[in-house]
């Protein structure tokens, strides 16, 4: 709902897209559609047109990276996704994304990367990091923004613990006048650590700055920890004991919140 009734955004889109093999290594890219937004939330002009990007993909054994430069959403845009292994138990990852969405876009988009580890606890498949029911950077709004995000992950895992980092940094910058210009930055980092074949222990957490735009401006810190206790009772039967502790501190004093949550869980797969 915006303005007291119900926004509705058309989104059309039509892309056809082609990779050549250089060598065994290198492919070049290239995309060529036609887009088309009606959305009342954007006051600059509908994206409506063709649309194009054309990057490279590097493919080694260590090493792979794509990096595409567009037209899109009548503006330039950028999208680079890379990773290096130095070794079998080290990975580190790097992307940075430009995109035109919404809130709730984003939060369907994010379901797509909600997966389970090989204990069968809840991960961002993009960190690597357990997810965490609840804990938000950005507040949610019904209107179209343009969004920037950097992030870098690294993992290493040594014997029975895997050691997970990451920091990001995302820029939202609205369409219209009554949205707040967003920006946050922060880290996360976890530990897992096998304490059996059958029984593992995952502990985790976040700190991020969140900095409103606008009169009066506001600063949010959030901080997220967690810590997981998952058994194997059998092949196909996993269950877990939870804790998880968010909090904010806000200049603006109504925002503070602070939330305990403990849930026991029981997963049967078929």
């Amino acid at each position: 709902p915006t303005f007291g009734g119900v926004t509705t955004v058309k989104h059309r889109l039509s892309r056809a897209s082609a990779q050549y093999a250089v060598t065994r290594w290198l492919a070049i890219l290239v995309s060529y559609g036609y887009e088309k937004i009606q959305d009342p939330t954007l006051l600059q002009r509908q994206p409506s047109g063709p649309i194009w990007n054309a990057g490279i993909q590097l493919t080694g054994v260590r090493t792979s990276a794509r990096v595409t430069y567009g037209e899109q959403y009548n503006t330039n845009v950028l999208n680079v996704d890379a990773s290096y292994q130095p070794t079998s138990r080290t990975s580190l990852t790097a992307t940075y994304t430009e995109t035109l969405q919404t809130t709730q876009q984003l939060l369907l988009s994010n379901l797509t990367f909600l997966s389970v580890d090989a204990s069968g606890n809840l991960i961002d498949t993009r960190t690597g990091l357990p997810f965490v029911p609840g804990t938000a950077d950005f507040s949610l709004v019904n209107q179209t923004f343009r969004s920037t995000r950097f992030s870098a992950t690294g993992m290493h895992t040594r014997g029975s613990d895997t050691y997970t980092v990451q920091a990001f940094e995302e820029e939202r910058t609205g369409t219209l006048g009554t949205f707040n210009d967003q920006t946050v930055t922060g880290g996360g980092a976890s530990w897992k650590h096998l304490l059996s074949r059958e029984t593992d222990l995952n502990i985790a957490a976040q700190y991020s700055t969140t900095e409103f735009a606008g009169t009066p401006s506001r600063t949010d810190d959030i901080i997220t920890a967690s810590a997981n206790l998952g058994h194997d009772l059998s092949k196909d039967v996993h269950t877990w004991l939870r804790y998880s502790l968010t909090r904010r501190d806000s200049t603006l004093n109504s925002a503070d919140i602070t939330e305990n949550v403990v849930s026991v869980g029981l997963r049967k797969d078929f």
